[in-house]
C-alpha cells in the first residue's frame, strides 16, 4: 500500500508541476498541492456558522449518515480526527503530534511529531495528510506526504490566504455539495455542544446528541457517508 501511495504522490506531483516554470520555487509547488488537496476534499471557503466553544481533547466517535448509528472508535485526549480514503485508517492530533489508528481498533501509531500540529484538515486520495501547524507569527498550512515526510507551506501573507487559513481553523466546515458541519449549543442539556449536519437553511440534523458533553471538531469522510467528531466530558 505504501508503494502505491508513493506512486500516486509522484504522479500527482508530476501533473501539478507540469504547469510550473523552471524558476518557480519548490514551496510554491507544495502550496499548489495543498490547496488542490483542499479542493479534492470538497471543502469550500465559506463562513457558515460561528465557532461553538473552544475545542477540547476527547474520544473519537463516528456517525454513519445512512442509518444514523454512531460508536466510539478512538481513545482519549485526541483532537481533529479525519478518515483516510480507505475507510479504515483514522488520523488525529494528540498533544500536537499526528497519530494513526484503525476504525476497527488497534494501537495508535505515531505519524509525525516534528511540528506542533494544531488541526488536521483531511486525507487526500494518494494518502497525503493536510493540516495546520503552529507558527510564528501565525499558523501555517502543512502536509505529510505518503512517505511520512513533512512539507511546510509559507506563512500566509495575503489577505486571501490569511482568510482561507482562518476558515480552515474553525470547527465549522462548508462543503461544495451545499452541506455543512456546524458546532452549536447542545439540543439536550444546554451546557454542552452538538454537531449538526446542515443540508439547507431550514434542514439540520443533530448527529451527536451530546447533552452536557462538549462535542465538536467534525469532519466528513472522503466518501461523504460518515462523520467523525470528538466527544469531551465537561470538566
Amino acid at each position: 500500500m505504501r508503494a502505491v501511495a508513493a506512486f500516486l504522490w509522484l504522479t500527482f506531483v508530476a501533473s501539478t508541476a507540469s504547469a510550473q516554470t523552471e524558476s518557480e520555487p519548490e514551496e510554491s509547488v507544495v502550496a499548489r498541492i495543498f490547496w488542490k488537496g483542499v479542493e479534492e476534499l470538497n471543502l469550500i471557503f465559506k463562513a457558515v456558522g460561528s465557532l461553538g466553544g473552544s475545542p477540547d481533547a476527547g474520544e473519537v466517535w463516528i456517525v454513519d449518515l445512512n442509518d444514523g448509528s454512531q460508536r466510539r472508535v478512538g481513545g482519549t485526549d485526541l483532537m481533529w480526527p479525519v478518515l483516510a480514503p480507505d475507510g479504515d485508517a483514522i488520523f488525529a492530533v494528540r498533544d500536537g503530534d499526528v497519530v494513526r489508528f484503525g476504525l476497527s481498533g488497534g494501537d495508535e501509531v505515531p505519524v509525525e511529531n516534528s511540528a506542533d500540529w494544531r488541526k488536521l484538515i483531511g486525507v487526500m486520495q494518494d494518502g497525503s495528510i493536510l493540516g495546520i501547524v503552529e507558527g510564528s507569527p501565525r499558523a501555517r498550512p502543512a502536509l505529510i506526504k505518503p512517505s511520512a515526510e513533512l512539507e511546510l507551506l509559507p506563512a500566509p501573507e495575503t489577505d486571501e490566504d490569511r482568510r482561507n487559513v482562518s476558515l480552515l481553523l474553525q470547527q465549522d466546515r462548508a462543503y461544495a455539495d451545499d452541506r455543512a458541519l456546524l458546532v452549536r449549543r447542545s439540543a439536550r442539556g444546554g451546557r454542552g455542544f452538538d454537531v449538526f449536519l446542515v443540508t439547507a437553511p431550514d434542514r439540520q440534523r443533530n448527529l451527536s446528541d451530546c447533552g452536557d458533553e462538549r462535542c465538536g471538531q467534525p469532519s466528513l469522510s472522503p466518501d461523504g457517508e460518515k462523520v467523525l467528531y470528538v466527544r469531551a466530558t465537561r470538566r
